[in-house]
């Protein structure tokens, strides 16, 4: 197996892939991409994939349904992590990486330290998925891994409208086109990223009402409590979208969203359209991307909306007077 993937699973004879925390579409499909990358290249070799509870969407990747949801006491030859921007991101998963005989990270986020033995970060990349199609063997690529990196793709670009979308993004997306059939990428982005339930439309509706704007009108903030959620039969993961149609508000720099994980703990969804915002992630224990971060906020999200506000301000002034 002639690739960069090849050369660190040498020797393993089993193998634990794991992502983020409230894995997203490029934490899942780089995980299951590179499962089934290794299934078919290494039939030999033990592999399983460790994630925590993410959208029901992806059920249709193969593999899913082989995916552990808890950590193991096992001890592992070789441990990677993808897409995960720090270690304490692995979640309840860390211990199990901590104690593996060789640790590898594969990410795209700029804030990441390298907190593995090995570490291939670029954070460039628009995605985990993009930087992974490059370490793996192209011919040996089948629709099955195709599937899962072009979801990731498709996800953490928005479709191929964020700025990280760059002619190798497009162009690795050609070639998983090449080895999918003909309707799997127009599946892909309408049932993952698009659809919604009539559950998650009133979401929306609620997340819009409560919203109002900052900063002269350059921040949108808006909320979703526990309550509001539960009341909707939604989980935390069915929220993700919501921070989307916040960032579209025509005059807007920077939009926040705040939805309750637990009572008194809050997810905060940051996008922008010029000003980084994954150095203020970083800044509260989260991290992600120049213009899609995010973290959590313990206490009223209230409270955390003008701690917010007043960092978000201070990063839009800097950046009008550079």
């Amino acid at each position: 197996m002639s690739s960069m993937i090849g050369a660190l699973v040498r020797d393993a004879r089993s193998i634990a892939l794991s992502g983020h925390v409230r894995p997203d579409g490029d934490c899942v499909g780089a995980c299951l991409g590179l499962w089934n990358y290794l299934r078919k290249t290494m039939p030999q070799v033990r592999v399983d994939v460790y994630l925590g509870t993410y959208a029901s969407s992806f059920s249709f990747l193969n593999g899913e349904d082989r995916i552990l949801h808890a950590p193991s006491g096992e001890v592992y030859d070789l441990f990677i992590s993808l897409d995960a921007a720090a270690k304490d991101r692995l979640d309840a998963f860390l211990p199990m990486f901590e104690r593996a005989g060789r640790r590898v990270v594969i990410d795209h986020h700029e804030t990441n330290p390298g907190f593995g033995e090995e570490n291939l970060i670029e954070g460039g990349a628009s995605s985990t998925c993009e930087l992974l199609f490059t370490l793996l063997d192209e011919k040996l690529i089948d629709r099955d891994c195709a599937r899962c990196l072009y979801l990731g793709i498709v996800h953490d670009t928005g479709v191929f409208k964020y700025p990280s979308t760059t002619l190798r993004t497009m162009t690795v997306a050609g070639r998983l086109l090449e080895k999918m059939e003909k309707n799997d990428a127009q599946f892909i982005i309408d049932e993952t990223f698009h659809a919604r339930s009539f559950a998650q439309n009133k979401a929306i509706g609620v997340a819009l009402g409560s919203s109002y704007l900052e900063l002269d009108g350059k921040l949108i903030i808006a909320a979703v409590t526990k309550a509001e959620r539960e009341a909707l039969g939604l989980s935390a993961q069915d929220l993700d979208g919501v921070i989307d149609e916040l960032r579209i508000t025509r005059g807007t720099e920077a939009a926040a969203f705040f939805y309750a994980l637990e009572d008194d703990v809050y997810k905060v969804s940051l996008r922008s359209q010029h000003i980084s915002v994954s150095g203020l992630a970083a800044s509260h224990g989260g991290g992600g991307h120049e213009h899609a971060a995010g973290f959590d906020m313990r206490g009223p999200w209230q409270e955390s909306a003008k701690i917010i506000t007043k960092e978000i301000g201070e990063l839009i002034g800097a950046w009008t007077e550079s």
